[in-house]
C-alpha cells in the first residue's frame, strides 16, 4: 500500500515538474514575442486635400484615397479628358483654379515646363523608370505613370463563327481573314473591319501615319509613297474593292464595334474602357496594332503619361502624395487598369499585355509631324481619294507636303 502511494506522489511531482517546464517555455515565447514585435509605425498627418485633374471617375480612386486617407490626405476629383487638360489648363491656372496633381501627356509636360514644380525629395527613383519616359535627364520633373499605344480589337463572338483562335498580327493576315469575312454566310451584314474613312474613325490621325510609316520604313517622307498609303488606307472604303468594309454613312468606329457590328477595330489601349462602357456584355479581345509582313524599322504611336505638379498649387504634398502613390503602384496601375511604365512592373507582364507592352520598346510619339497642319490634310486627302483621285493629288503639292513635317 505504501508503495502505490509513492508512486502516486511521484507521478503527481512529475506532473507538476511538466506543467511547470511548459509554463517557462510559453511564458517564455510570450516574453520573446513582446520583446521582437514592432511597434506600430505612426505616419505622418498631413491634414490636406489635393484637387487632382484627369481623365478618372471617383470610382478610380477609391483604393488610393484609403491609402492617402492614413496619411490624413483627402482627394478631391475633378474629371476631364486629356484633350481638354492641354486645351484649358493654362487658362484654368491663370484664373485661379489651380489644381495640385495633372495627369497629362509628357508631350505638353515638355512644352509647358516653367509651370510645374521638380522633386526635391529622395524617395522616387528615376532609374526605375526608362529614360524616354523623363521629360528632363537630370531632374524629375514629371512622375511617370503609364503609356498608350495603338492595339487592335476583335469581337471575340465572330472569331469563333470564323475559327480563329489568334487573331492576325500583320496587315497581310488581316487582309485575308477579311476577304474570308466577305464569303461567310453567317456574317453577312457584319462590318469586316473599321477603317478606309476619317469622318468616322477614331484616332484616325494616329491610325494614319502609323501605317504610313510602316508601309514606307525610311520612305515615309517620299510625296509618292504618300499617295500609296492612301490608296492602302482607302479600299476598306472602296465599293469596287474585295475588301470593302466601311461607308461614309457609318457612325463612330469604336461606338460601332461596341454595339457588335464590327469583327476588327483599332483605337488606343486607353479606349478599352469606353467599349466597356457602350457594351458591357461584349466580348473581345486586345491585341498588338498589325505591322508589315518582313519590314523593318516597324513603330507604333506613343503616349506616355504622367503626374505632373504645378507650381502654384499645394506642390510640397503633391510630391509627397507622389512618393505614396509610388509605394503602391502596382495596385495602382491594376486598379486603372494602365500600361505601366515602370521598369519592375513592365518586367511582370505576361500574355496579351505583355505583347501589346513591347511597342513601348519601338514607339514613336510622331512629333517630327506637324499636326496642327498634317491632320487637317490628311483627312482632305481621304475624304476625296476615291471620288476623284487626279484631284485629291492635287492638294498636296510639293510644297505643302514639306509643311507636314516639323524641321
Amino acid at each position: 500500500m505504501e508503495e502505490i502511494i509513492e508512486r502516486i506522489k511521484n507521478n503527481r511531482i512529475a506532473q507538476i515538474a511538466l506543467g511547470a517546464v511548459i509554463f517557462v517555455i510559453i511564458f517564455s515565447f510570450y516574453v520573446l514575442g513582446k520583446i521582437s514585435k514592432p511597434k506600430k509605425q505612426t505616419l505622418p498627418c498631413y491634414n490636406i486635400t489635393l484637387r487632382i485633374l484627369s481623365p478618372f471617375s471617383d470610382q478610380k480612386f477609391t483604393n488610393i484615397q484609403k491609402i492617402f486617407s492614413a496619411y490624413c490626405i483627402k482627394v478631391e476629383t475633378i474629371k476631364k479628358p486629356v484633350e481638354y487638360i492641354r486645351e484649358n489648363l493654362l487658362k484654368e491656372i491663370a484664373a485661379g483654379n489651380i489644381p495640385d496633381l495633372v495627369y497629362v501627356d509628357n508631350n505638353f509636360i515638355k512644352e509647358n515646363k516653367n509651370i510645374f514644380k521638380e522633386y526635391s525629395g529622395e524617395k522616387i527613383k528615376k532609374e526605375k523608370y526608362p529614360e524616354e519616359s523623363l521629360v528632363l535627364s537630370d531632374r524629375l520633373l514629371n512622375y511617370p505613370v503609364s503609356f498608350d499605344t495603338l492595339v487592335m480589337f476583335s469581337n471575340e463572338e465572330f472569331l469563333d463563327i470564323l475559327g480563329i483562335i489568334n487573331p492576325p498580327r500583320t496587315f497581310e493576315e488581316l487582309i485575308k481573314t477579311i476577304q474570308g469575312i466577305k464569303v461567310n454566310p453567317f456574317l453577312k451584314n457584319i462590318i469586316p473591319v473599321a477603317l478606309g474613312r476619317s469622318n468616322n474613325i477614331e484616332n484616325f490621325y494616329e491610325i494614319f501615319i502609323t501605317i504610313h510609316r510602316n508601309l514606307h520604313g525610311k520612305g515615309y517622307k517620299n510625296l509618292n509613297n504618300f499617295s500609296k498609303t492612301v490608296e492602302f488606307y482607302t479600299q476598306f472604303a472602296d465599293k469596287t474593292s474585295n475588301l470593302y468594309s466601311w461607308d461614309y454613312g457609318n457612325s463612330n468606329s469604336l461606338e460601332e464595334f461596341g454595339r457588335g457590328k464590327v469583327v476588327f477595330a483599332f483605337g488606343f489601349y486607353s479606349d478599352t474602357e469606353k467599349i466597356k462602357e457602350i457594351n458591357r456584355r461584349l466580348k473581345f479581345r486586345i491585341t498588338e496594332f498589325p505591322k508589315f509582313s518582313g519590314r523593318l524599322d516597324q513603330t507604333n504611336y506613343l503616349k506616355i503619361y504622367s503626374f505632373a505638379v504645378p507650381k502654384q498649387g499645394k506642390h510640397k504634398f503633391a510630391w509627397k502624395a507622389l512618393e505614396i502613390l509610388d509605394e503602391n503602384y502596382k495596385d495602382f496601375i491594376r486598379d486603372f487598369n494602365l500600361l505601366p511604365i515602370r521598369k519592375d512592373v513592365f518586367d511582370e507582364l505576361s500574355g496579351e499585355k505583355r505583347e501589346i507592352a513591347k511597342d513601348l520598346l519601338i514607339g514613336s510619339d510622331f512629333t517630327e509631324f506637324n499636326r496642327n497642319y498634317a491632320e487637317g490634310i490628311f483627312k482632305d486627302i481621304v475624304d476625296k481619294w476615291l471620288e476623284d483621285r487626279e484631284n485629291a493629288r492635287l492638294i498636296l503639292t510639293r510644297l505643302q507636303f514639306n509643311k507636314i513635317f516639323i524641321k
